[in-house]
């Protein structure tokens, strides 16, 4: 999310989630915002912000997410500074600004396609993955309850081109393998077996982990065959991939994606501080 995997649902297209604290706002009196003083720090912080920006957050909502973050989310103490051209930290910083006005839609758009664009062209050493803390693992449910249901079919509207059927995708999947070159398997195979898992197991990693080495396994065992024996054995490979699968219905899939969600978004190490300093804009 154990391997501690990372997720990606809902973060902007670099990949980038959240960050600090506000017990005083606990009491109701002003929080306050520490402003985040490195690249890696920065780039958390926004991808934070985009989650909360796209949940639509209330301050309500706000409040009781910083206190659950208080107790789950990672430290960012080892971090980095991290390394990029001036006009990527510029856009980054101009990304912040815009999603803690969080008033134009539009030019968050825009900013996020530049960014990605930049990201890509520039290759920014950047260490923004975000570590699902086992704490996060266990409130992401209660944090998903804080919302309304409106709200996350808001949120899961704009994840229609990245939330796959696990069935489709296992089983797709089997002729897919048989093409990749070993760089390329070596590539898709990590990354593909935790999608499955998290798909079909949410939050818990334990599951999650063993749907992720069933499904490179089986995965293993396409890849292997020869082309007569691949078509008289696809059969069975297709029945054993629905096994893995198992009983799942898409309203489980779906809310095993939110709770992923809001997981990378509780484990991120610079939340309390977005959430600060949204509270400061409100």
């Amino acid at each position: 999310m154990s391997k501690l995997k990372r997720f990606s649902f809902g973060l902007i297209p670099l990949s980038v989630a959240a960050f600090l604290s506000i017990s005083s706002n606990v009491r109701g009196e002003e929080p306050k915002s520490t402003s985040p003083a490195t690249l890696n720090q920065l780039i958390l912080e926004v991808s934070a912000l985009q989650i909360l920006h796209n949940l639509n957050a209330t301050p309500a909502q706000l409040q009781q997410l910083r206190k659950l973050a208080k107790e789950t989310q990672s430290k960012d103490a080892d971090l980095k500074p991290g390394k990029s051209s001036d006009k990527f930290r510029a856009t980054l910083l101009e990304m912040h600004q815009a999603l803690l006005e969080s008033k134009n839609p539009d030019q968050i758009d825009k900013l996020s396609e530049k960014l990605d664009s930049l990201r890509e062209e520039e290759k920014p050493e950047l260490e923004d993955d975000v570590d699902l803390t086992e704490s996060a693992r266990q409130r992401a449910p209660e944090a998903l309850r804080l919302l309304g249901a409106p709200q996350v079919a808001a949120y899961l509207s704009g994840l229609v081109g990245d939330i796959g059927d696990p069935r489709a995708r296992l089983v797709e999947a089997l002729n897919q393998v048989r093409t990749m070159s070993h760089d390329q398997w070596t590539a898709f195979r990590g990354n593909f077996g935790d999608e499955i898992g998290r798909l079909i197991a949410g939050v818990d990693s334990e599951k999650s982990d063993k749907i992720s080495d069933q499904v490179v396994q089986l995965l293993l065992v396409a890849r292997s065959l020869k082309e007569a024996e691949f078509k008289t054995q696809r059969p069975d490979l297709e029945k054993t991939a629905l096994k893995i699968v198992g009983d799942i219905g898409p309203f489980q899939v779906l809310q095993n994606v939110m709770e992923n969600v809001m997981a990378t978004l509780l484990s991120n190490p610079r939340v309390s501080a977005a959430i600060d300093a949204r509270l400061q804009k409100k």
